[in-house]
């Protein structure tokens, strides 16, 4: 039985997923920052 992952790691992973999502859907608009960086607001 695996140990569960710390929050903080959790957080990572969640973040850098989130991040590689918005930057590769932004990718023909050429703004991968702005919609990484609020990816729910654009």
């Amino acid at each position: 039985m695996k140990k569960p992952l710390p929050l903080w790691q959790i957080w990572l992973i969640a973040a850098l997923v989130t991040f590689a999502l918005a930057a590769v859907d932004s990718e023909d608009d050429g703004a991968p920052v702005v919609r990484a960086a609020a990816p729910r607001q654009i």
